[in-house]
Formats: C-alpha cells, sequence, structure tokens
C-alpha cells in the first residue's frame, strides 16, 4: 500500500471571490487533480468542490476593513493549510508572500496586470503616482524571492529581470461545444455580448449603434449576458432612443460561460468592443475567445494585441475608436455577407482549438509546479 500523502498546495487571495474564474475553475480545479489542493479566498463558507478544498473568509466593502483584517486572515488561514506551495494574486499580499518565504515555503506571485500602472488611474488613491512608486519599490525587494506567473505576454516584459512563466487566462473552449456552429445561416441581425456591462466594455457605444442600424432600416436584436450595477441600469434607461430599442435588447443577467453561451446560438456576430486604459489595451479579453470558439465572428477594438489575432487568422473585424458609428458599420459589412461571417466563425474555431483555450494552458501551469516541486 502507498502510503505517501500528496503534495499540498494552497492559492491565497484577500480580493477575489472563491468562485474568481481564472483561480477557481482554471487554476486550482486543474490542480486538484493532481495535488492536494486548497484556495484561501473571499466566500461564504468553506467546502470542497471539485476536489479543491476552499477556506472562505468575509467579503468587506470597505477597503480599508478589506486592507487591515483581510490580509492577516488570509495570512492565518494560510498557515493552518501547512502547504508546500502558495500561490497568490493580489499584490496587497506581497508580503505575506514575503513571509511565507522566510518560512522557507515555496511562493508563486500570480500577476494578473500592471498594477503600478492600475494604481496611477485609481481616482480614489490618494498620491496614486507616490503610491505606484512605493508598490514598484516593494515589488523589487520581494520579486527575487518568488517564482512569477503572468497572464499576459506584454507583462513579462515588465519583468524582463526575473524568470516569469506566460498562463494566458484562456477559455474552456471544449466546454462550449454544444454550443458551437460551423455555419451561422441566418440572414438576421442577432448581437451577442457576453461580461460585465459598463463603460469599459462600450456598453453606451454598442447600444447606440443598435438605434444607428433601425435608422438604417434593420430590426436588429441583442442578447446581452452579465451583471449591470444599478448606476450603470440607470444611465441605460436614460439614453436618449432608449425607449426606441429597448425591445430589441434582452437582458439575461449574470450567468457562467456555459450558461450564458446557449443565447449565443441564433446569434451572427459577437460584440467584444473595450475602452482604452493602461491594463485592458496590454489584456485580451477572455469574451474575444470563447466567440471565436463558438464559430461567432466578432468586432472588438482595433488595439495591436487584439489585431495580430483578429487579422492573422481572419476571425473578425477591428474598429478604430470604439464610436457607435464605427461599431454600426462593421456589423452592416458582416450582416450583408453571410459567406464573410461563416468564413469567419470557422477561422476562429480553428485557431481557439489549436492555440486560445485553457486546455494548453493547463500544461504550462502543470509543468510549472513540477518544476518548482522537483527544485
Amino acid at each position: 500500500m502507498n502510503n505517501t500523502k500528496p503534495i499540498r498546495i494552497c492559492h491565497l487571495s484577500s480580493v477575489h471571490k472563491a468562485n474568481d474564474t481564472r483561480l477557481f475553475y482554471r487554476e486550482c480545479v486543474t490542480l486538484a487533480q493532481h495535488y492536494d489542493t486548497y484556495l484561501v479566498a473571499v466566500g461564504d463558507s468553506d467546502g470542497e468542490w471539485y476536489g479543491v478544498k476552499v477556506k472562505a473568509i468575509p467579503q468587506h466593502n470597505s477597503r480599508l476593513m478589506r486592507f487591515l483584517l483581510n490580509i492577516p486572515h488570509v495570512l492565518i488561514r494560510g498557515l493552518k493549510v501547512n502547504a508546500s506551495v502558495y500561490h497568490f494574486h493580489d499584490p496587497e499580499l506581497i508580503l505575506v508572500g514575503l513571509f511565507l518565504r522566510l518560512l522557507g515555503k515555496k511562493v508563486i506571485y500570480d500577476i494578473h496586470e500592471d498594477v503600478a500602472k492600475l494604481i496611477a488611474l485609481k481616482k480614489w488613491v490618494m498620491f496614486p503616482r507616490l503610491v505606484a512608486w512605493v508598490y514598484k519599490l516593494l515589488e523589487a525587494i520581494c520579486l527575487p524571492f518568488f517564482y512569477l506567473v503572468v497572464s499576459e505576454d506584454a507583462y513579462e516584459q515588465l519583468y524582463e529581470r526575473h524568470t516569469t512563466y506566460v498562463i494566458h487566462n484562456f477559455a474552456f473552449i471544449e466546454k462550449l461545444d454544444s454550443y458551437r456552429r460551423n455555419l451561422r445561416n441566418t440572414s438576421d441581425l442577432n448581437l451577442f455580448y457576453i461580461g460585465s456591462i459598463d463603460e469599459l466594455y462600450c456598453v453606451f457605444e454598442s447600444l447606440e449603434s443598435v438605434y444607428l442600424l433601425k435608422l438604417r432600416g434593420y430590426n436588429p436584436k441583442v442578447s446581452i449576458v452579465g451583471s449591470v450595477s444599478p448606476r450603470i441600469e440607470r444611465q441605460i434607461e436614460n439614453l436618449p432612443f432608449y425607449n426606441l430599442i429597448k425591445n430589441n435588447i434582452t437582458f439575461y443577467g449574470y450567468l457562467s460561460a456555459e450558461e450564458g453561451f446557449q443565447y449565443s446560438i441564433d446569434c451572427s456576430i459577437g460584440l467584444c468592443m473595450v475602452s482604452k486604459n493602461g491594463n485592458s489595451y496590454e489584456s485580451y479579453p477572455r469574451k474575444m475567445f470563447e466567440y471565436m470558439g463558438v464559430g461567432l465572428p466578432l468586432i472588438t477594438s482595433d488595439f495591436p494585441l487584439y489585431k495580430k489575432v483578429i487579422e492573422k487568422y481572419n476571425c473578425g473585424l477591428c474598429i478604430t475608436g470604439n464610436s457607435a458609428i464605427a461599431i454600426a458599420d462593421a456589423i452592416e459589412v458582416l450582416i450583408k455577407d453571410q459567406t464573410l461571417r461563416n468564413t469567419m466563425g470557422a477561422n476562429g474555431i480553428k485557431a481557439a482549438q489549436e492555440h486560445y483555450n485553457w486546455e494548453k494552458e493547463s500544461t504550462k501551469l502543470l509543468s510549472l509546479y513540477q518544476k518548482i516541486l522537483g527544485k
């Protein structure tokens, strides 16, 4: 009988919820197939799901309370796990990671964004440039003690002095199999969107494009899956043209990708515009690859990172400026050309299956852990 205990690992977050897509469904569920896997994160209760043992910490609406209470809470619950590897996901836990390393633990810092640039953009931060500088100084001290994982190729360049491992937050393409359509032979103008409904993802410009298309004689139908805050909901309802388009739009609320994409089956085009800021400009929107995976030709912003994919594989259109007119023009190009839509949809499926999916990224994550634990 083999009495060897499985190696114990622990992911830590003081910000993300325990059911976070990257933390839980991608990384922890993947690792739980090989290791005794724990996750300390924001949640309602402890439990075990898909082999991942969740240790919940409370959510605080106040940033100050979160900082003062959740950071020590994460450390205490993490120490009780007594793992061989600790993998943390928030910049505010960088000193927790350093403390764990000084205890002799192997520590991974999973960097999801350009943190210093994000701090400098935060309006609620007092003296943002100073805070960003302090964070960079803290990074300079702590990073040599960690293994670094970054979620985007662009962020790898920020840490060229350190050995980094790029593990993209790509979608579970195979889980969307039942919604994949190799041919979308419909002349109906049915649009699909999934994700956060806010200014970052150009909600107002997208809705105005629907109004413009109606003025051009079309009757677009729009399926929108995602959460919307009361503030955004009020702004949408106050749009001067909203009463003219509200019957063209269906909001389904927040759903998982597997649930939400059922509403894409009868759609012909996916919307994926993103406003330009320090992080979106350098980060892939996951929905882009989900659209590709189900065969939806897409319309997205003309950021260089996005264009490299869209133009290389001819799976959609990139627009300049994210204006309502530009969105409406791109939609009109696609709806008039069924052959082009089908070609782009088929190209997207092939590219997503061969390159842009979590199934391939998960092998990189497992290889990293094997390398770390082999040392």
